[in-house]
C-alpha cells in the first residue's frame, strides 16, 4: 500500500563531495532513514548505489571516482 504525499519539497543535497539538487516527497511515516534518493536521482546524479555494499559510487568533476559508504549501525 503505497502511502500519500503531504507535499514536495526541493532541496540542495550534499553527500561527500557530490552537491545535486533533488525535489523529495514529504510523507508521514515512521522510517529508518530520512531520505530515500530513487532512480530518477540516481540518474541524474550519474551515481551507482549498491545495496549489498550499502554504499554509493559516482565520478566526481576532476573524473575521480567516488565513494559514499552508508551507516555501518543502521539497524543496531
Amino acid at each position: 500500500m503505497g502511502q500519500k504525499a503531504l507535499g514536495t519539497i526541493a532541496l540542495k543535497v550534499e553527500l561527500d563531495d557530490l552537491y545535486t539538487d533533488a525535489l523529495l516527497y514529504v510523507i508521514d511515516a515512521d522510517t529508518s532513514y530520512n531520505a530515500l534518493l530513487g532512480r530518477p536521482w540516481l540518474y541524474a546524479s550519474k551515481a551507482i548505489a549498491s545495496t549489498l555494499h550499502q554504499c554509493l559510487k559516482y565520478t566526481d568533476e576532476h573524473g575521480n571516482e567516488r565513494m559514499v559508504l552508508g551507516d555501518p549501525n543502521l539497524f543496531h
